[in-house]
């Protein structure tokens, strides 16, 4: 052999991919020597030799045996041996090399993640898959995401939405710019509640789904449940910003509305006896689904139960008040009110609602719950202005029109 080691491993990794029949009692002797300078490289040629070795009884399954017991450690000569099975190239050698991918050490984790890449099994994508989202270290994670763009070819958004589901960043940069030129959004919605990275994914899933033309409307309507409140929070969006366009799902817009009511309500009388509750969870998809009944102009008596929402002047009453402003908010906006009670003239937004009458299905109980409802300005008898407690006007974003000055205190 040469002196120099460097040379001397080189020439027993070209042994190995000679796979010369000859070379295998040195292997042999060099892969049984614990501790040897190329009991490493030895354990990978020796894989080498499976094929070549079938013209001799026995030998095989004598090859197989030595792997099999170099590979269950985890250093260097475990990782390579594992390398030697790859290339022995038996399903049961296959076999062992999936059953270490969930191995404690990384370094292994990360040497047959590389080797999935060449394994023909069927399943062996899904393993893949299922890993991917399970990984924590970073490099066996590129590892995985490597092989299964390798599996399901580098066209396809299966490995996208694989990543999407792990608790790593993108590797490519193209990444969320194929999902949203591409990404089915049926499959979008469905990634929702499964993130384990919010901080990551949240964001531009949600910006893909509501920025998509058109809105994925029929895709987002199954998701407006109690099920998942992230998801319902998105679909609440997608829904609003259709407006007009998705009238025919306004029954189970409404329907989800009062069923985040009642949810939210539920948990706010387990605030009130000391027990734990899930308020914040609740909030941000209710006060979506506020703001969509609002824009497609349904749910009137959601919002009007919505302006007196746990207003019962405890302590506990300030965590419905983002609630409770929410739904003055739109009905001021004069939306989902009745038509007949709105005004007349064309005018601005915020003078549709802040000056009508009382919504005619509110309850007396709902009336009595909210006692600073604007009255009209006596002073502009032509045109319509809220105004704050203390006179002053308060201009309202939803206004285009003109905004006469008014300085009646329009509050009772």
């Amino acid at each position: 052999m040469q002196p120099d080691l460097d040379l001397r491993r080189r020439a027993v990794r070209a042994l190995g991919a000679l796979a010369d029949i000859r070379a295998l009692d040195t292997l042999l002797r060099l892969v049984s020597d614990e501790g040897h300078a190329l009991q490493e490289e030895a354990a990978e040629a020796l894989g080498h030799m499976g094929k070549g070795a079938e013209a001799q009884p026995g030998q095989p399954q004598r090859i197989f045996g030595i792997l099999t017991r170099l590979a269950k450690g985890t250093g260097g000569v475990a990782r390579r041996a594992l390398i030697g099975l790859r290339y022995f190239g038996t399903r049961e050698a296959w076999d062992l090399i999936r059953g270490r991918v969930e191995d404690p050490d990384p370094g292994v984790r990360q040497t047959v993640a590389a080797l999935l890449e060449h394994c023909a099994d069927p399943t062996t994508a899904d393993l893949l898959t299922a890993r991917l989202g399970e990984e924590r270290q970073s490099a066996v994670a590129q590892a995985l995401a490597y092989s299964l763009r390798k599996h399901h070819g580098p066209d396809s958004l299966e490995p996208d939405y694989a990543m999407v589901l792990s608790y790593h960043a993108p590797l490519e940069r193209e990444l969320l710019n194929r999902l949203r030129d591409r990404g089915d959004v049926v499959r979008l919605f469905s990634l929702l509640p499964k993130l384990r990275r919010q901080d990551l994914y949240m964001g531009p899933l949600v910006q893909i789904l509501t920025n998509r033309d058109p809105l994925p409307i029929d895709a987002a309507a199954p998701h407006l449940s109690l099920a998942h409140p992230r998801t319902a929070m998105v679909a609440a969006q997608v829904i609003g910003r259709a407006g007009a366009k998705a009238a025919k799902h306004k029954d189970a817009l409404i329907a989800a509305t009062k069923a985040y009511r009642e949810a939210w309500l539920a948990e706010y009388r387990r605030l009130v006896h000391g027990e734990s509750h899930r308020l914040g969870e609740l909030e941000g998809p209710y006060l979506a689904l506020l703001w969509a009944c609002a824009r497609l102009d349904v749910g009137g008596d959601e919002l009007v139960a919505a302006v007196s929402l746990a207003a019962d002047g405890t302590a506990h009453a300030a965590h419905g008040r983002k609630i409770r402003r929410q739904a003055v908010i739109e009905l001021a906006a004069g939306q989902a009110a009745p038509p007949a009670r709105r005004p007349s003239r064309p005018c601005s937004a915020a003078a549709t609602a802040s000056c009508a009458p009382w919504p005619p299905r509110a309850s007396a109980s709902a009336r009595a719950t909210w006692p600073r409802w604007p009255r009209r300005c006596s002073t502009t008898p032509t045109r319509w202005r809220a105004c704050c407690p203390r006179g002053q006007t308060r201009p309202n974003p939803r206004c285009a029109g003109p905004r006469p000055t008014c300085t009646a205190r329009a509050w009772s």
